[in-house]
């Protein structure tokens, strides 16, 4: 009977090893992934975030199969030698030492020993036997017959053994509340835990750039607009201020504030980069290259679309531009019509590779070019461009489209976002192969690329997915110190796609463009300031149908009467007001006048008064013209010059017939 004790109790054992296996593979085909992530439906109001769940990497999947095969083999042997040790003490201290007991020991002893060996076996645990009968699964017949035989401390029941195995499983295993730990000291890092939706544009956001201060953004999307963003002057509703077209026909593609935020650079599909000012007025266009000319040196400007920009961030009035033309060139603000320097790069044949995407060093002095070949190529400025200093010819995959390149770590690495599906981080120092590759990131938008946290330890990129498909796009955090992934978090509805990323550093915001055509703006109200929290503040104010319109008594509401006809009187309406600050011609602020010398065409005021006290012509426009025609009348009777002075003897005296006065008199005086 004891010997059967022990079998039932190394069954029930099994048993739940069995069960505890169930769980676990249940646990885990349940498990979130980035098909399961949350989704965070937008709205015009702030909104606090649900804790998505991380999914296991393979390491972690690797480390926790093998912490429950280690914890299942210490079970195992730990029954073993529980029977074993039983048997033996029944054996030496029993009344009896004949063979009969030596036998059943050693025969209930050497079955499980062979079950120890099948469990430790690299194959797998043995399947568990068919349960006992009924009669046998009495627990408290088996513990007061092991505890009669027993001599010492009782072990443990089944009961107690299953908690403390179940709470070891458990510390071993990641739980829910362990994720939620980690996803809350991780939102302590990063300022996700509140966000609001920009809504304008009616298609995909392509382009994103804060000013300085980050007072104000500026976005454009394939819908062809640019939508100026006002933080210090919108309320909850998250209006824009300004709207214009970049270029008829070309979706936005590249935008960059200066270094004063008192301009922005506009990159619209097209040849040639716009120059706005602060307020949305355009003030230059660049000059476009002459496509008939084969040599790119020899060119003004680009022959094609214009795919990269960026401003020097050592020399404000300087910027760098790149083009599918296969060149890179320095421009200077002041002279839009001639670059300053054409930097070729050329794949593997010296033939034209188109540059995608460009960037400068934060010291200026490298520039970095990812091109359609695949190939990453840095430049040195101020030197020769007839080659790169360094080169990766196969960086990424030939013909996909790298959408971005990033300097971080202080210069000494270069991040670059490729149209393969990968993130990879490169050693400026030893360039011939990537530190590291973060592979699985879907990328289907040539704009897509990667910015760096303020304190430059963190790189985040965004991930494209289908229209159809049933999660969005996900935006991904990778440690770029110890170069692993860190988190990433949903945006948008089902089927939206993460395009643009911009985390201001003073603000401490992280801006999102999106597919779903809305700006996505992440904060958190303690570590954030201004920005966002600005306007959330700020009620909408209700719209009054009144507003819009003021009729007073006795006047006549024609909105479609004729210029000379409409009362002029009235006062503007306020939606006349909003149109009127829409309009740039209106808004615009006209310009001082120049102090000193001329400048840029325009003459000074010294030189202006000058030239205008010489050049004042005299009109006749306060003269009486019989007065002037009379006044050559005695002159000419004089000194005829005509036809006059050749009949001058022969001609009659001329005579006038003269009024007769007297008659009249007489006849009004005398009436018959």
């Amino acid at each position: 009977m004891e010997d059967d004790d022990d079998l039932e109790e190394l069954r029930r054992l099994r048993e739940m090893r069995a069960q505890r296996q169930q769980k676990q593979e249940s646990a885990s085909s349940t498990s979130t992934g980035y098909d399961t992530l949350p989704l965070s439906f937008g709205s015009s109001s702030s909104k606090k975030r649900r804790t998505p769940m991380q999914p296991e990497s393979s390491s972690e999947r690797s480390v926790s199969s093998s912490l429950s095969l280690d914890a299942e083999r210490r079970q195992t042997n730990a029954a073993a030698v529980l029977a074993a040790s039983s048997a033996h003490k029944r054996g030496v201290i029993g009344p009896q030492r004949g063979g009969g007991t030596s036998s059943s020991s050693s025969s209930s002893i050497e079955p499980q020993r062979a079950s120890s060996t099948a469990s430790s076996s690299p194959i797998g645990p043995a399947a568990p036997p068919p349960p006992p009968p009924p009669s046998q699964r009495n627990p408290s017949r088996s513990s007061s017959s092991a505890s009669d035989s027993f001599i010492g401390p009782v072990p443990p029941s089944k009961r107690a053994r299953s908690s403390a195995e179940d709470s070891e499983a458990t510390d071993r295993q990641p739980s829910f509340s362990s994720m939620s730990d980690a996803y809350e000291a991780f939102c302590a890092e990063v300022p996700i835990s509140h966000e609001v939706e920009l809504r304008g544009h009616t298609r995909a956001v392509t382009a994103l750039s804060f000013d300085h201060a980050g007072s104000r953004l500026v976005s454009g999307g394939a819908d062809y607009m640019l939508r100026l963003w006002d933080f210090g002057g919108m309320d909850a509703g998250f209006r824009s201020f300004r709207e214009m077209e970049a270029c008829d026909g070309h979706k936005v593609v590249q935008l960059a504030y200066s270094a004063s935020g008192g301009h922005f650079l506009c990159a619209p599909g097209s040849a040639q980069v716009k120059l706005y000012d602060r307020e949305g007025h355009e003030l230059r266009e660049f000059v476009k290259g002459d496509p008939y000319l084969s040599d790119l040196r020899h060119t003004k400007g680009h022959t094609a679309a214009v795919t990269a920009l960026q401003w020097d961030p050592q020399d404000r009035d300087q910027l760098l531009t790149g083009s599918v033309d296969g060149s890179l060139r320095l421009w200077n603000v002041e002279q839009e019509r001639a670059c300053l320097a054409v930097i070729k790069t050329r794949d593997a044949r010296l033939k034209r590779a188109g540059v995608t995407a460009a960037a400068f060093s934060s010291d200026g002095k490298l520039m970095a070019a990812a091109c359609l070949d695949g190939s990453l190529q840095l430049f040195a400025k101020g030197k020769a461009y007839s080659r790169p200093r360094l080169h990766a010819k196969q960086a990424h995959q030939q013909g996909s489209e790298t959408s971005s390149v990033l300097f971080v770590g202080g210069d000494t690495q270069l991040v670059s976002r490729g149209g393969d599906d990968t993130l990879k981080v490169w050693d400026v120092r030893r360039f011939a192969s990537p530190l590291c590759v973060f592979d699985e990131l879907p990328n289907t938008y040539g704009q897509t690329d990667v910015e760096v946290s303020p304190d430059g330890n963190l790189l985040v990129t965004g991930t494209s997915v289908r229209p159809t498909a049933e999660h969005s796009g996900l935006l991904c955090f990778f440690d770029r110190r110890t170069l692993q992934r860190r988190h990433h978090i949903g945006v948008g509805a089902p089927g939206t796609s993460v395009v643009r990323v911009r985390w201001h550093p003073t603000i401490n915001q992280v801006a999102v463009g999106a597919s779903d055509s809305n700006l996505h703006l992440f904060y958190d109200p303690q570590q954030s300031r201004r920005g966002a929290l600005l306007s959330v503040v700020r009620k909408v104010r209700v719209r009054n149908n009144m507003d819009f319109m003021s009729i007073s008594e006795g006047q006549a509401y024609a909105p479609n009467a004729l210029p000379l006809f409409r009362d002029q009187s009235a006062r503007p309406t306020r939606r006349q007001f909003a149109r009127d600050r829409m309009d740039p011609a209106k808004t615009r602020r006209p310009e001082p006048p120049v102090r000193g010398p001329g400048h840029k065409g325009r003459i000074g005021d010294s030189v202006q008064q000058s030239m205008m006290k010489d050049l004042v012509r005299k009109t006749l426009k306060d003269q009486d013209p019989l007065k002037a025609i009379l006044s050559y009348a005695k002159e000419a009777a004089e000194n005829p010059m005509y036809v006059s002075h050749a009949y001058a003897e022969t001609q009659p005296t001329p005579i006038f017939a003269e009024e007769e006065e007297d008659d009249n008199k007489e006849a009004a005086e005398n009436p018959m």
